[in-house]
């Protein structure tokens, strides 16, 4: 998506009470959190009954990183900066970085200059069934359909610093088709 049509899609819901923007942050108003249970009963309905797989052209690698970006608890990593590398040999791009600070996580489309304390190397469908909680970021790479590589006490806490997708409890559900 365009800076542009963010802007405009950001103003709109400003306009409409669903976010405030404070301290340079959009945050949900009342009148949006209301609408959460209305908005992930539609991601489970969508995952039983109408969505596939992603199609690889549906598929975009930037998309994906940011939302990773925004998912990022920098806690399990105590305090230190870690850079997570990530390799997407079949995207358009194919290379990312996550800076980790204490209090703040970074997406970067070019090499840092930092020390890389782990590497993910992943198809681009793969990372996708992660995000969303389709597979468990270990298990892929016990399977082999990731790799993952660095520091040991980087990678052990990798897993917990990953949260996932907000519809993730929905889908799951949804494919499992169990009941609300």
């Amino acid at each position: 998506m365009s800076r542009a049509l963010l802007s405009k899609r950001l103003d709109h819901l400003e306009r409409h009470g669903l976010i405030v923007r404070s301290e340079g942050r959009y945050l949900p108003t009342p009148a949006c959190e209301e609408l959460r249970p209305m908005l992930f009963g539609l991601a489970e309905w969508g995952a039983r009954w109408a969505f596939g797989e992603p199609r690889p052209d549906e598929l975009d690698p930037v998309v994906l990183m940011w939302w990773i970006c925004g998912g990022i608890d920098p806690a399990p990593f105590g305090g230190r900066r870690v850079v997570v590398h990530v390799r997407v040999p079949d995207a358009r791009r194919t290379r990312f970085w996550f800076v980790v600070e204490p209090h703040d996580v970074s997406l970067c489309f070019t090499d840092p200059g930092y020390e890389v304390d782990a590497t993910i190397e992943s198809p681009l469908g793969v990372l996708y069934q992660v995000w969303e909680g389709m597979l468990e970021l270990l298990a892929a790479a016990r399977d082999g359909r990731l790799t993952l590589t660095g520091r040991r006490e980087v990678l052990v806490r990798l897993p917990a610093s990953l949260r996932l997708s907000p519809v993730t409890p929905y889908v799951r559900r949804g494919r499992a088709g169990l009941p609300a």
